[in-house]
């Protein structure tokens, strides 16, 4: 954070948070203090079918906070469904595909491993977000959010809490 207020012109960077922990102040400060610089955070939900506000440093995102904060990502599945593993709640933004996805390995060099989870939704996310930033370097984290929600498809999806929500896939 410290590197990125230095810089003058700032240029427009993107942090992916692919971890979920117990609730951490810490933590969330953090994820907190990054977007207050202007950096475009980006966190993962989780993946123990829980409220995401119980977890860092998706609890960061609490609704009803004056704060700018994270998009926080939940994982849908193949069939746009939200993923049964995913965390949900107030604090989850967007849902971005999280089931079956082909990465990197640290195996070697060229090998692959085919992996689930909303660490693998959020990058998803996370590419998004800089592929746009490329094309609008001015927006605001806060800004970056609102447009990055315009653009992805809307679905009725019925979260775990019993509540509906409208996610982005």
């Amino acid at each position: 954070i410290a590197n990125h207020e230095a810089r003058k012109p700032k240029s427009p960077s993107v942090i992916s948070m692919s971890l979920s922990a117990a609730y951490s102040v810490s933590l969330n400060n953090a994820a907190k203090k990054g977007v207050e610089a202007g950096l475009h955070v980006v966190s993962a939900a989780g993946n123990e079918d829980a409220d995401a506000c119980t977890r860092s440093p998706a609890s960061a995102n609490k609704a009803g906070t004056t704060s700018p904060h994270a998009i926080t990502v939940g994982a849908s599945t193949l069939d746009d469904k939200e993923a049964s593993f995913s965390n949900w709640g107030a604090c989850v933004d967007i849902l971005a595909p999280g089931q079956l996805l082909v990465s990197a390995t640290n195996q070697d060099n060229t090998g692959t491993q085919t992996l689930t989870g909303t660490s693998m939704a959020a990058p998803l996310v996370s590419g998004t977000l800089a592929k746009m930033l490329q094309a609008f370097p001015t927006l605001t984290p806060e800004g970056a959010k609102a447009q990055l929600n315009s653009l992805v498809q809307k679905k009725n999806i019925a979260v775990k809490s019993g509540k509906g929500t409208t996610g982005g896939l």
